[in-house]
């Protein structure tokens, strides 16, 4: 769909954009992760042992796992804000610099 939005961080930079997702290269980005619905803030993860395997909170979390970035979704647009609500805003894509 056309209006379908995206979550863009780059853990490098610490800068995070909403894009439309047919716009984003996704070649440049090493996760592709589901935004929990509603959420105002997505914190991320990595695994321990490897520090890859990113995740969000939530779902295949595991207690030892790092923390690495918390993302706050306060400052949305109105429009981005009411996409979010209507879940077409509902993909993270971050480039992560430790996976090179």
């Amino acid at each position: 769909r056309s209006w379908d939005r995206a979550v863009v961080y780059d853990a490098e930079s610490g800068k995070v954009s909403i894009r439309k997702r047919k716009d984003v290269n996704r070649d440049k980005y090493d996760y592709e992760l589901k935004l929990p619905r509603r959420k105002k803030e997505v914190s991320l993860f990595v695994d321990q042992e490897t520090e890859t395997n990113l995740k969000t909170e939530g779902a295949d979390r595991q207690k030892n796992d790092v923390f690495l970035a918390r993302l706050s979704l306060d400052h949305l647009s109105l429009m981005d804000r009411t996409f979010f609500i209507l879940g077409l805003l509902s993909t993270l894509y971050v480039s992560a610099p430790w996976s090179d």
